[in-house]
Protein backbone atom coordinates (compact mmCIF):
# COMPACT_ATOMS: atom_id res chain seq x y z
CA UNK A 1 0.00 0.00 0.00
CA UNK A 2 1.27 3.60 -1.19
CA UNK A 3 2.16 6.01 1.93
CA UNK A 4 -0.93 8.46 1.99
CA UNK A 5 -0.12 12.29 2.71
CA UNK A 6 -0.25 13.51 6.07
CA UNK A 7 -0.05 16.96 6.23
CA UNK A 8 0.95 16.81 10.93
CA UNK A 9 3.61 14.57 9.59
CA UNK A 10 6.95 16.14 10.10
CA UNK A 11 8.80 16.57 6.74
CA UNK A 12 11.63 14.29 5.51
CA UNK A 13 14.93 15.78 4.28
CA UNK A 14 16.67 14.41 1.89
CA UNK A 15 20.31 12.85 2.30
CA UNK A 16 22.83 15.63 1.19
CA UNK A 17 24.17 15.03 -2.06
CA UNK A 18 27.29 13.42 -2.48
CA UNK A 19 29.93 15.62 -4.01
CA UNK A 20 30.06 15.05 -7.80
CA UNK A 21 32.87 14.18 -9.32
CA UNK A 22 33.29 16.94 -11.72
CA UNK A 23 33.22 19.42 -8.59
CA UNK A 24 36.14 17.21 -6.72
CA UNK A 25 38.11 16.78 -9.72
CA UNK A 26 39.75 19.78 -9.30
CA UNK A 27 40.92 18.78 -5.27
CA UNK A 28 44.36 17.71 -5.29
CA UNK A 29 47.05 16.57 -2.64
CA UNK A 30 49.25 19.90 -1.42
CA UNK A 31 52.03 20.78 -4.35
CA UNK A 32 54.60 23.56 -3.95
CA UNK A 33 54.47 26.54 -6.39
CA UNK A 34 57.58 27.45 -5.42
CA UNK A 35 59.38 26.71 -8.85
CA UNK A 36 56.49 29.01 -10.91
CA UNK A 37 56.64 31.82 -8.43
CA UNK A 38 59.97 31.88 -9.31
CA UNK A 39 59.79 31.89 -12.92
CA UNK A 40 56.64 34.42 -12.05
CA UNK A 41 58.50 36.70 -10.54
CA UNK A 42 61.87 36.62 -12.81
CA UNK A 43 59.24 37.30 -15.52
CA UNK A 44 57.32 40.36 -13.83
CA UNK A 45 60.93 41.67 -12.75
CA UNK A 46 62.00 42.00 -16.68
CA UNK A 47 58.43 43.32 -17.27
CA UNK A 48 58.99 46.07 -14.83
CA UNK A 49 62.52 47.01 -16.06
CA UNK A 50 61.01 46.91 -20.00
CA UNK A 51 58.32 49.73 -18.51
CA UNK A 52 60.75 52.04 -17.40
CA UNK A 53 62.93 51.37 -20.90
CA UNK A 54 59.56 52.36 -22.56
CA UNK A 55 58.78 55.36 -20.24
CA UNK A 56 62.07 57.02 -21.02
CA UNK A 57 61.66 56.73 -24.80
CA UNK A 58 58.44 57.55 -24.98
CA UNK A 59 59.36 61.02 -22.84
CA UNK A 60 62.55 61.33 -25.21
CA UNK A 61 59.78 61.13 -28.27
CA UNK A 62 57.32 63.30 -26.35
CA UNK A 63 60.53 66.05 -26.35
CA UNK A 64 61.29 65.68 -30.07
CA UNK A 65 57.39 65.90 -31.09
CA UNK A 66 57.94 69.47 -28.63
CA UNK A 67 60.77 70.68 -30.75
CA UNK A 68 58.86 69.09 -33.98
CA UNK A 69 55.47 70.50 -33.75
CA UNK A 70 55.25 69.88 -37.64
CA UNK A 71 57.20 66.51 -37.97
CA UNK A 72 57.35 64.97 -41.16
CA UNK A 73 56.08 61.12 -41.69
CA UNK A 74 59.81 59.60 -42.10
CA UNK A 75 60.22 61.32 -38.58
CA UNK A 76 58.22 59.69 -37.47
CA UNK A 77 59.46 56.15 -37.60
CA UNK A 78 61.66 55.51 -34.58
CA UNK A 79 63.62 52.01 -34.55
CA UNK A 80 64.16 51.70 -31.07
CA UNK A 81 60.64 52.31 -30.31
CA UNK A 82 59.86 49.59 -32.51
CA UNK A 83 62.24 47.51 -30.68
CA UNK A 84 61.62 48.22 -27.45
CA UNK A 85 57.46 47.68 -28.32
CA UNK A 86 58.14 44.41 -29.70
CA UNK A 87 60.69 42.68 -26.60
CA UNK A 88 57.81 44.02 -24.10
CA UNK A 89 55.26 42.13 -25.82
CA UNK A 90 57.24 38.77 -26.37
CA UNK A 91 58.65 39.27 -22.18
CA UNK A 92 54.83 39.91 -21.98
CA UNK A 93 53.32 36.64 -23.26
CA UNK A 94 56.09 34.65 -21.08
CA UNK A 95 54.42 36.47 -18.22
CA UNK A 96 51.18 35.83 -18.57
CA UNK A 97 51.70 32.26 -19.62
CA UNK A 98 53.82 32.35 -15.99
CA UNK A 99 51.42 34.24 -14.07
CA UNK A 100 48.73 31.51 -15.22
CA UNK A 101 50.23 28.32 -14.41
CA UNK A 102 51.31 29.64 -10.74
CA UNK A 103 47.78 30.96 -9.94
CA UNK A 104 46.37 27.84 -11.42
CA UNK A 105 48.73 25.72 -8.76
CA UNK A 106 47.78 28.14 -6.03
CA UNK A 107 44.26 27.87 -6.28
CA UNK A 108 44.37 24.14 -6.64
CA UNK A 109 46.17 23.71 -3.42
CA UNK A 110 43.68 25.80 -1.33
CA UNK A 111 41.49 22.26 -0.37
CA UNK A 112 44.54 20.90 0.68
CA UNK A 113 45.18 24.04 3.16
CA UNK A 114 41.98 23.65 5.02
CA UNK A 115 39.77 25.77 2.35
CA UNK A 116 36.42 25.17 2.17
CA UNK A 117 33.61 26.69 0.52
CA UNK A 118 36.09 27.99 -2.22
CA UNK A 119 34.50 30.20 -4.95
CA UNK A 120 36.49 29.59 -7.85
CA UNK A 121 38.22 26.67 -9.15
CA UNK A 122 41.70 26.51 -10.78
CA UNK A 123 40.67 27.48 -13.86
CA UNK A 124 38.51 30.26 -13.61
CA UNK A 125 40.87 31.88 -11.32
CA UNK A 126 42.89 31.94 -14.51
CA UNK A 127 39.73 32.27 -17.04
CA UNK A 128 38.40 35.58 -15.34
CA UNK A 129 41.50 37.09 -17.10
CA UNK A 130 40.96 36.88 -20.03
CA UNK A 131 36.58 38.05 -20.23
CA UNK A 132 36.85 41.69 -21.20
CA UNK A 133 34.93 43.89 -18.38
CA UNK A 134 35.07 41.10 -15.97
CA UNK A 135 38.39 40.98 -15.88
CA UNK A 136 38.26 44.45 -14.06
CA UNK A 137 36.52 42.94 -10.96
CA UNK A 138 36.58 39.28 -10.67
CA UNK A 139 40.63 38.68 -11.01
CA UNK A 140 40.87 40.87 -7.38
CA UNK A 141 37.93 38.58 -5.92
CA UNK A 142 40.15 35.77 -6.68
CA UNK A 143 42.94 36.92 -5.53
CA UNK A 144 41.32 37.70 -2.25
CA UNK A 145 40.34 34.43 -1.50
CA UNK A 146 43.50 32.88 -2.31
CA UNK A 147 44.71 35.38 0.14
CA UNK A 148 42.69 34.53 3.00
CA UNK A 149 42.58 30.64 2.27
CA UNK A 150 46.93 31.09 2.29
CA UNK A 151 47.35 32.85 5.13
CA UNK A 152 48.59 30.55 8.09
CA UNK A 153 46.90 32.47 10.91
CA UNK A 154 43.25 31.24 9.34
CA UNK A 155 43.35 27.39 9.77
CA UNK A 156 39.76 26.86 10.59
CA UNK A 157 37.79 24.42 8.30
CA UNK A 158 34.82 25.30 8.84
CA UNK A 159 35.60 29.20 7.34
CA UNK A 160 35.16 30.41 10.72
CA UNK A 161 37.22 33.35 11.81
CA UNK A 162 38.27 36.91 10.75
CA UNK A 163 39.62 36.45 7.06
CA UNK A 164 40.79 39.61 5.81
CA UNK A 165 42.62 40.36 2.75
CA UNK A 166 45.91 42.31 2.64
CA UNK A 167 45.91 46.04 0.67
CA UNK A 168 48.57 45.22 -1.15
CA UNK A 169 46.26 42.85 -2.94
CA UNK A 170 43.89 45.88 -3.37
CA UNK A 171 46.95 47.97 -4.44
CA UNK A 172 48.43 45.58 -7.12
CA UNK A 173 45.27 45.30 -8.58
CA UNK A 174 44.11 49.44 -8.65
CA UNK A 175 47.54 49.72 -10.38
CA UNK A 176 46.39 46.95 -12.96
CA UNK A 177 42.56 48.53 -13.25
CA UNK A 178 44.64 51.42 -14.27
CA UNK A 179 46.67 49.85 -16.67
CA UNK A 180 44.05 48.64 -18.25
CA UNK A 181 41.53 51.54 -18.52
CA UNK A 182 44.77 53.65 -20.06
CA UNK A 183 45.36 51.01 -22.55
CA UNK A 184 41.44 49.84 -23.68
CA UNK A 185 39.85 53.10 -22.84
CA UNK A 186 42.13 56.21 -23.06
CA UNK A 187 44.16 55.18 -25.74
CA UNK A 188 41.10 53.85 -28.47
CA UNK A 189 39.12 57.13 -27.26
CA UNK A 190 42.22 59.12 -28.82
CA UNK A 191 42.63 56.62 -31.35
CA UNK A 192 39.30 57.35 -33.34
CA UNK A 193 39.98 60.89 -33.80
CA UNK A 194 43.16 60.59 -35.01
CA UNK A 195 42.06 58.20 -37.53
CA UNK A 196 39.07 60.06 -38.62
CA UNK A 197 41.93 63.18 -38.91
CA UNK A 198 44.67 61.09 -40.78
CA UNK A 199 42.58 59.52 -43.79
CA UNK A 200 41.49 62.83 -44.99
CA UNK A 201 44.90 63.90 -44.44
CA UNK A 202 46.55 61.18 -46.43
CA UNK A 203 44.51 61.86 -49.18
CA UNK A 204 46.40 65.36 -49.38
CA UNK A 205 49.49 63.30 -49.47
CA UNK A 206 51.58 61.62 -47.30
CA UNK A 207 54.21 64.26 -46.94
CA UNK A 208 51.56 67.03 -47.17
CA UNK A 209 51.54 70.03 -44.75
CA UNK A 210 48.24 68.78 -43.75
CA UNK A 211 49.75 64.76 -42.66
CA UNK A 212 52.21 66.93 -40.65
CA UNK A 213 49.89 69.21 -38.84
CA UNK A 214 47.98 65.81 -37.54
CA UNK A 215 50.74 63.83 -36.69
CA UNK A 216 52.09 66.93 -34.67
CA UNK A 217 48.86 67.35 -33.12
CA UNK A 218 48.24 63.82 -32.18
CA UNK A 219 51.88 62.17 -31.53
CA UNK A 220 52.76 63.68 -28.30
CA UNK A 221 48.85 62.64 -26.83
CA UNK A 222 50.24 58.94 -28.06
CA UNK A 223 53.54 59.28 -25.68
CA UNK A 224 52.34 60.90 -23.17
CA UNK A 225 49.33 57.75 -22.62
CA UNK A 226 52.10 55.57 -23.38
CA UNK A 227 54.39 56.89 -20.58
CA UNK A 228 51.01 56.96 -18.46
CA UNK A 229 50.30 53.12 -19.05
CA UNK A 230 54.26 51.83 -18.81
CA UNK A 231 54.18 53.69 -15.55
CA UNK A 232 51.19 52.18 -14.59
CA UNK A 233 52.30 48.75 -15.01
CA UNK A 234 55.62 49.39 -13.63
CA UNK A 235 53.60 49.73 -10.11
CA UNK A 236 51.38 46.74 -10.54
CA UNK A 237 54.69 44.30 -11.96
CA UNK A 238 56.32 45.34 -8.47
CA UNK A 239 53.05 44.70 -6.72
CA UNK A 240 52.20 41.57 -8.81
CA UNK A 241 56.12 40.38 -7.31
CA UNK A 242 55.42 41.18 -3.54
CA UNK A 243 51.93 39.76 -3.58
CA UNK A 244 53.27 36.47 -6.04
CA UNK A 245 56.51 35.98 -3.10
CA UNK A 246 53.98 36.82 0.12
CA UNK A 247 50.95 33.83 -1.24
CA UNK A 248 53.82 31.39 -2.04
CA UNK A 249 55.75 31.67 1.55
CA UNK A 250 52.20 31.52 2.93
CA UNK A 251 51.06 28.54 1.50
CA UNK A 252 54.28 26.69 1.97
CA UNK A 253 54.06 27.79 6.16
CA UNK A 254 50.32 26.82 6.28
CA UNK A 255 51.09 22.90 5.05
CA UNK A 256 54.22 22.91 7.44
CA UNK A 257 51.80 23.69 9.97
CA UNK A 258 49.18 21.28 9.00
CA UNK A 259 51.79 18.52 8.71
CA UNK A 260 53.66 18.92 12.04
CA UNK A 261 50.18 20.16 14.45
CA UNK A 262 47.39 18.00 12.26
CA UNK A 263 45.24 17.54 15.14
CA UNK A 264 44.84 21.27 15.37
CA UNK A 265 43.69 21.31 11.95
Amino acid sequence: MSEQFNPFQSPKLAPPAAPTQRAMSWIMPFESGNARAKWTMALLGLTAMLNIAGAANGYTRYNFFAERPLPTLEETRDVLTSVIAGVQFLVAVGAIIAFSLWTHRATRNLPALGGRGLRFTPGWAVGWFFIPLANFVMPYLVFAEIWRHSDPQQRNLDGSGDKKTSPLVGCWWGANVTRLFIEYGLTPLLFIPYMAAVFPAAAAGPHSSQMEKVLGEYLPRFCILGIAANAAEFVAAILAILVVRRIDINEQAKYELILNEPTRI
